[in-house]
């Protein structure tokens, strides 16, 4: 009798998810988000190289804690889904074969740094600072973020995060020292170097929350032009807008105080571009025949401005003082060294931690070009990868001209483009990661959004 009370489930039921998992599914998603936008906000206005001391507990940085939480919770949200339904699968094309690229640059990069590292203490270095991190971040934020409204909270909090960073260049810029020099101890190489005073020709430069000019030159740059591009293309810029273009205009402002000739030419250049794009859309706005002529005459301004903002670039890369000369010199002369060593071995690399001996001068080992140590340590490959990472996702977003005036999220997208376009350049002046891992969660981010060769169907959806 009891065999007859007992319910028969057919192979079509199997996988499914009651109501009520699917609404417990859900609101863990929505938790999970909220934690996520919580890691945006404390990679940028927490110090990269700060970690939080228990007493008798080890060392723990915000970033690292919100990343154990946010995986607690997609542990439980894998137990209940259903099996077929996948968390980052990705219809439109472009935004697939952005996915899989970055998937291909973590695949390639990690059995190498478990391999063919020079030391266990590298691999266990870039395991935990780099290749872990960066990868989680990105997967947690494809699988998180399915509707342009959340990459807008997620930009939010990277704004709130930009004031704190802002505020503490002020503070910073006016007491001439790192402001955390005294709150944490010495723990890392990262930490030394970001305690380590790095004037160039008697000028402060600043760091905030990173751990090198550099870094928080290209941050300044790079998420200012975002916020520039929000604003000017809000619907309202002089009035919705005007928080974003300000709060953007002022993070360009503070690239100055990081006194990096790198982060104010690339700046001016993008910044430049920018403008014209928004002052060409605007021309295409007005009614007025002869008021649109006379407008279109001043664009015989534009090849001069841009020779001048060219050679104004040139000037700055090329040094302006003995001391900004010898630093330009010694990038190409490490340039040439970096090139040797990639011929040597360009499949596989030298491993991580030779990989910067290559390019080195004397004793100092270094490379200030992000690619090119990719190749040294890695391989050609997984330069490639990396710029195909970044080119890819900004082409994918990159408006087409028509969409310009009345595309859906330009603001958003155009400032993307401009995130992943400033990076690249950054990367080929510098070499350090602190921006990776933002980046890359934009990256993952912008899978949801609408591209120029149509929208994104990414979606929580079985496979197919």
């Amino acid at each position: 009798m009891a065999a007859n009370n007992m319910r028969a489930w057919t192979h079509l039921d199997t996988g499914r998810s009651p109501g009520a998992s699917m609404a417990v599914m859900n609101q863990l998603l929505g938790w999970c988000f909220v934690l996520l936008c919580m890691l945006m906000f404390s990679l940028v206005a927490f110090p990269s190289y700060g970690e939080l001391k228990f007493g008798g507990m080890p060392n723990l940085a915000p970033s690292r804690l919100l990343r154990m939480l946010m995986l607690v919770l997609m542990g439980l949200i894998m137990l209940i889904k259903p099996f077929r339904l996948s968390l980052t699968s990705q219809t439109e094309p472009w935004a697939k074969a952005t996915y899989y690229v970055v998937v291909a640059f973590w695949l390639w990069n990690l059995p190498l740094a478990l391999f063919n590292s020079f030391s266990l203490g590298h691999t266990y270095g870039q395991l935990k600072n780099e290749t872990i991190p960066v990868w989680l971040s990105f997967w947690l934020s494809v699988a998180l973020i399915k509707r342009p409204q959340q990459v807008v909270w997620l930009v939010r909090a990277l704004a709130l995060a930009t004031v704190v960073v802002v505020a503490v260049v002020a503070v910073e810029v006016v007491l001439k020292r790192n402001i955390f020099d005294g709150l944490m101890q010495v723990e890392n190489f990262s930490t030394e170097l970001a305690f380590l005073d790095q004037s160039r020709d008697g000028n402060y430069r600043a760091k905030a929350t990173f751990q090198h000019p550099l870094s928080l030159a290209h941050f300044l740059v790079s998420f200012g032009l975002l916020f520039v591009s929000r604003g000017l293309f809000h619907a309202q810029p002089f009035k919705g807008g005007v928080l974003w273009w300000g709060l953007g205009l002022v993070s360009l402002v503070c690239v100055y105080f990081t006194n990096t000739r790198s982060g104010l030419a690339v700046g001016a250049v993008f910044l430049m571009v920018l403008l014209s794009v928004r002052f060409l859309v605007w021309l295409r706005s007005v009614r007025s025949r002869l008021m649109a002529t006379v407008l279109a005459l001043q664009l015989m301004w534009l090849p001069f401005i841009v020779a001048a903002g060219l050679y104004l670039a040139a000037d700055l890369l090329a040094g302006r003082t003995i001391e900004e000369r010898s630093s330009t010199s010694s990038r190409v002369i490490s340039l040439f060294n970096g090139l040797d060593g990639v011929a040597q071995s360009p499949l596989i690399g030298h491993g991580i931690g030779l990989g910067a001996k290559m390019g080195g001068i004397g004793v100092q080992y270094s490379v200030d070009n992000l690619f090119l140590l990719e190749a040294l340590n890695n391989g050609i490959p997984a330069a490639l990868l990396l710029l195909g990472c970044l080119g890819l996702a900004a082409w994918r977003l990159l408006p087409r001209w028509q969409e310009l005036e009345s595309g859906e999220n330009i603001g958003l997208r155009m400032g993307l483009v401009l995130v992943f376009a400033t990076s690249i350049a950054m990367f080929v002046l510098y070499a350090l990661t602190d921006i990776f891992e933002p980046c890359f969660m934009l990256i993952g981010a912008s899978l949801c959004l609408p591209g120029r060769y149509g929208n994104s169907l990414a979606h929580i959806g079985r496979r197919s």
